[in-house]
């Protein structure tokens, strides 16, 4: 659910991988672990996509779909 909503906040917002990566301080890897479910992100982590997106870490993780 994670990878499916980052991936989708990302096209929404138009921010390539390597903005994402970028604005969190983390590499391309990383995002596309994540949006491929390969990896889970810490809490510092997901308070920083967060943010980036304006989402609550509820939204990102699929537990609030508001």
């Amino acid at each position: 659910m994670l990878g499916r909503n980052l991936k989708n906040l990302r096209k929404y917002y138009g921010y390539s991988r390597q903005d994402v990566a970028n604005m969190i301080g983390l590499s391309f890897y990383a995002i596309r672990e994540y949006e491929q479910g390969n990896r889970e992100p810490n809490i510092t982590t997901l308070i920083k996509l967060a943010n980036v997106f304006n989402c609550s870490i509820d939204y990102l993780v699929g537990k609030d779909m508001k």
